[in-house]
């Protein structure tokens, strides 16, 4: 079933700009905005406002509108509040694209409506494209101006949740996790064909699969938005001429348009925001170019099921049960049914105790040390260990699989 599209008013476009009705409506005259009428009232898509917003003259009049507020609550004029506290408050959010400021507007929207001095309050903002973010500024009252800084920081939290998620395990995932099998590597270079590409790693880590895809003339852009683990992919690759390290997202690379070759996201595919991802993709992919979605999981091993057993005990799920789309699923969607190909490479190794503690640490979902379950996992670990080592290494076995095509 098709998602029911939001339709938005004069009056919401109104708050999202803190332009007049007046404004929208004469914008609606004159054909800057485009709408349709349903029920004898204008009603609004979010692509006609995106629009709107892109247009040079409303941009310009948002951004002196702000300023003219701001000049306003210094001089005292039109801010008298019955002799309540009165805050200007400017904030800048960093975010990729248009769309998340306006559903972030009218989140704000919706707490003016619930306050009781709601005519007194406002916010206003300037998206900047150059540096990708958008600038609020909020006026009002202390808890109106808490209230939305409260908003910007639970949707920042959750913009960043999954990057953040690495934070201090990248020297345990760059030492414990096992390289990709050297057969998953030929098998991409020879489906590319020529030696010269231009390869987007994206979800790069520490460079794992970057390491592999650096071979021949190949030139590889390492796309991180976690500052640990780009660091130590940037210290292992310093020097390499045709290495560049990026700190951005899948869904907004900063690269250019039909510049890339092939895409390849090595364990990181399930991370991503799917339409977003699937946007951008297109957006840098060359019209014939490859996209590989790889994971190397452990399979067939006797203990995998008392890993998972202790990983959704203690982890840091709070209790929550650890639920993943399958990587069959990720496909389809990005790819289309039956429009890719899947290939697998079975690879084991031999490890001593610290590697799979360390291999098993540098899971995103583990505790990390100092949580409060750390101990009870790592006691879990070396019972693992105890029972299923063999002349004090273990063998742990890995299916790499790849899943691949084009888009």
């Amino acid at each position: 079933m098709n998602e029911i599209e939001k339709l938005y008013t004069v009056d919401d476009i109104a708050q999202m700009t803190m332009l007049t009705s007046r404004t929208i409506r004469n914008y609606l005259k004159d054909g800057t905005l485009t709408g349709r009428k349903i029920g004898g009232q204008w009603r609004f898509t979010a692509k006609d406002i995106e629009s709107l917003f892109h247009n040079s003259n409303v941009e310009e009049e948002i951004k002196n509108n702000r300023r003219q507020d701001i000049m306003d609550f210094m001089d005292g004029t039109n801010t008298d509040m019955d002799g309540e506290i009165q805050l200007c408050t400017i904030a800048d959010y960093y975010c990729p694209d248009r769309i998340t400021t306006k559903e972030l507007s009218l989140q704000f929207s919706k707490i003016i409506s619930t306050q009781s001095v709601s005519t007194k309050l406002k916010f206003n903002y300037e998206y900047i494209d150059k540096e990708q973010k958008a600038r609020y500024t909020f006026f009002g009252t202390p808890s109106y101006i808490m209230a939305a800084v409260d908003v910007l920081d639970t949707e920042w939290n959750k913009l960043n949740e999954s990057q953040n998620k690495f934070t201090d395990k990248a020297d345990s995932y760059e030492k414990y996790r096992p390289s990709f099998p050297i057969q998953l590597a030929a098998f991409i270079h020879n489906t590319l064909g020529k030696k010269d590409n231009v390869i987007a790693d994206i979800g790069s880590g520490t460079g794992r699969m970057t390491e592999l895809l650096l071979s021949g003339n190949n030139s590889v852009y390492a796309i991180e938005p976690n500052a640990d683990m780009r660091k130590i992919a940037e210290t292992k690759f310093k020097g390499r001429k045709n290495f560049y390290s990026i700190s951005s997202t899948a869904d907004n690379t900063t690269l250019k348009a039909d510049s890339i070759d092939a895409i390849v996201c090595a364990e990181a595919y399930h991370w991503f925001d799917n339409e977003k991802t699937i946007l951008e993709f297109k957006r840098i992919l060359k019209s014939q170019g490859f996209i590989f979605l790889t994971w190397d999981t452990p399979e067939n091993n006797p203990y995998d099921g008392a890993l998972y057993e202790l990983l959704q005990r203690y982890g840091n799920q709070e209790g929550k049960e650890i639920t993943t789309v399958s990587k069959e699923e990720r496909a389809v969607h990005l790819f289309g049914k039956d429009n890719f190909q899947k290939i697998e490479f079975k690879h084991a190794i031999l490890e001593p105790y610290e590697g799979l503690l360390g291999g098993s640490l540098s899971s995103a979902f583990a505790p990390k040390n100092g949580d409060k379950n750390y101990e009870a996992y790592v006691n879990g670990i070396k019972d693992i260990f105890s029972q299923y080592n063999r002349d004090g290494l273990i063998e742990s076995n890995f299916v790499a699989k790849c899943y691949y095509g084009r888009i």
